[in-house]
């Protein structure tokens, strides 16, 4: 019952994550939006080390090959066929020139160039926005898979090891930032990959989830560096000097999440249980077409307001629109149109299968 619960509990935490991403997407919060951005991209990297396995060090192309096939193939699979279809999507105003993007209807030297982005784990399509986080995942596992063998074999302490990373992380974005990024490199995978290795040192230690006042006490943390060291993993928001309160204040959140949804573990057949566990399974879904999705919330506005559909274009909803209220129905069908499709997918495959019987 316990490896279940455990189970479940990764489960929803990564569920309300990406709950909070689609949130996030559909329109401004203000302060809301600031306070979840301090932990809800670090849960994801907090949990996959929460869930690496020690078997995984005597089987390194083992390890490879499973980050390989989840994170690089759906990034080279939906990135191709994303940008296969940016001319279709721009001639029908999904792109929009006079929306605030440069979009575009590409030529095939420019076409080729992207694919070779793609193909090199560099280039996403605007409507895949979130897949940097497919590399960021892929290359900070990857350093703490090492970090995690060399702490093996050396008997170095692996708290040790998370802090020398984040420095590392530190010291990369401030002296060495512009070189890093001509080699390939990037400072966040190894603020990513910190909370990567306290994710595996809070599994390996038995590290005890908050009780309620804890949880609270941790996450009125989180929202108070909202206000000091405000901050988040993408671009526009990312700051190197703030890496060190905010690595605090992501896995404070975080854990204070999943002792949340610890106790809310209460039996199988639990309706929002069944529901969050579904979510939590299609993360990957949701990620790849929430903001596909949220166009067609942007058409049915242009059409009640009688709005130019050139600001269909608009990335990723019609803000003003969604600030107004219209964010509780973009973040519905950012949700549940994904979803929708995987339990057609579903259906479709049991009639595939029945039929072939």
């Amino acid at each position: 019952m316990d490896s279940l619960r455990k189970s479940y509990n990764i489960t929803y935490a990564k569920a309300i994550a990406i709950i909070l991403m689609v949130v996030l997407h559909s329109g401004s919060l203000g302060y809301f939006d600031t306070v979840v951005a301090m932990f809800h991209m670090p849960l994801f990297f907090f949990m996959s080390g929460y869930c690496f396995k020690d078997k995984y060090l005597s089987m390194p192309f083992v390890f490879l090959k499973k980050r390989l096939y989840g994170l690089y193939w759906p990034f080279v699979k939906w990135g191709m066929i994303f940008l296969f279809l940016h001319n279709i999507l721009f001639e029908v105003g999904i792109y929009s020139t006079d929306s605030g993007y440069n979009n575009y209807l590409y030529s095939m030297q420019e076409f080729l160039q992207k694919a070779l982005g793609v193909l090199r784990f560099k280039y996403s399509e605007q409507l895949l926005g979130g897949y940097w986080f497919l590399p960021a995942l892929f290359f900070s596992s990857l350093i703490s898979f090492i970090s995690i063998k060399v702490c093996t074999k050396f008997g170095i302490n692996l708290y040790i090891s998370a802090v020398a990373v984040l420095i590392l992380g530190f010291v990369s974005g401030e002296l060495f930032k512009h070189n890093m990024h001509t080699f390939g490199l990037c400072e966040k995978w190894f603020v990513a990959a910190s909370i990567y290795l306290v994710g595996y040192i809070f599994a390996k230690y038995k590290i005890p989830v908050f009780n309620f006042w804890q949880s609270i006490v941790a996450f009125s943390v989180v929202v108070a560096g909202a206000f000091l060291w405000p901050m988040a993993m993408v671009a526009d928001y990312y700051s190197t000097l703030k890496i060190f309160p905010y690595a605090l204040t992501a896995i404070l959140g975080t854990w204070a999440v999943y002792s949340w949804c610890n106790m809310l573990f209460v039996k199988d057949n639990h309706k929002l249980e069944r529901l969050l566990r579904f979510i939590g399974d299609n993360t990957m879904t949701i990620l790849t077409w929430h903001f596909l999705s949220f166009k067609i919330v942007s058409y049915l506005i242009a059409s009640i307001y009688g709005l130019n559909l050139s600001i269909v274009g608009s990335h990723p909803t019609i803000r003003v629109f969604a600030n107004q209220g219209w964010f509780v129905l973009y973040t519905v069908v950012g949700m549940f149109v994904p979803l929708g499709m995987v339990v057609l997918q579903n259906k479709l495959k049991r009639i595939i299968k029945i039929t072939q019987i």
